[in-house]
């Protein structure tokens, strides 16, 4: 297993939820620092160091988790100072990470040497290339479950691999007890009551909503792990 430092640049709770549950459920061994941002920045930053002033933690991989365009626009310099291999930028809410703006940034890291992945929403997150991104979306990312069944009845639920906002862990905690028949019904209004941490606008380039996506996400992994029991 791996062992790494992570950074998570963070600009509100959506960004600290995440950081929390990841660090309550990360490999022994890793250390997660977060570095937080102003609620408000200004549409367009002139001068980057204004925002980097001081030394920023030493991370192999990065997790741009702010809430602006203007947040994005600092990720790949945090990451050249925090010295990272690797970069996570989610996409779960596409007015804080519009398509030109990721399309820069992905120019950007390249030219830095920098691996990076732009899952739609977080937790699409799978493995690739790179060991530190390949290493994250082990525990944080699509979701893997495993569904012991007794009697018809749902009995436990073990979490193989967790939405990194611990959406997952929700949803499998309140499925115990349910009957098979029922759980993929329940799914979707689980998913909705931790709440899930995706955008409920239209995203055009999925054809739907980021938080629905999310949610078929986890429905076909229930129905997966649960085919598995018959």
């Amino acid at each position: 297993m791996i062992k790494m430092r992570v950074l998570a640049i963070v600009q509100g709770e959506f960004g600290h939820r995440k950081v929390r549950n990841i660090r309550a459920h990360a490999p022994r061994g890793w250390k997660i620092e977060a570095w937080e941002l102003p609620p408000s920045l200004p549409p367009l930053l002139d001068d980057l160091e204004e925002y980097l002033q001081g030394n920023l933690p030493k991370a192999e991989l990065v997790l741009a988790l702010g809430e602006s365009p203007s947040s994005m626009q600092l990720v790949p310099e945090v990451a050249r100072k925090a010295r990272a291999k690797a970069v996570i930028v989610p996409i779960d809410d596409r007015e804080w990470l519009p398509s030109g703006l990721e399309l820069q940034l992905n120019r950007e890291f390249k030219a830095l040497g920098i691996a990076s992945a732009f899952p739609t929403p977080f937790c699409t997150l799978m493995g690739g290339k790179d060991e530190r991104i390949n290493a994250f979306s082990k525990y944080f990312g699509m979701p893997e479950l495993k569904v012991e069944v007794e009697d018809g009845v749902i009995k436990e639920v073990k979490v193989l691999c967790d939405a990194p906002c611990g959406n997952t862990r929700y949803v499998a905690g309140r499925l115990i007890g349910t009957r098979v028949e029922e759980a993929t019904m329940l799914v979707q209004q689980y998913h909705h009551q931790y709440p899930c941490l995706a955008s409920s606008i239209k995203d055009k380039h999925a054809h739907d909503n980021i938080m629905n996506r999310a949610g078929r996400i986890l429905e076909k992994e229930i129905k997966r792990s649960l085919r598995l029991t018959i």
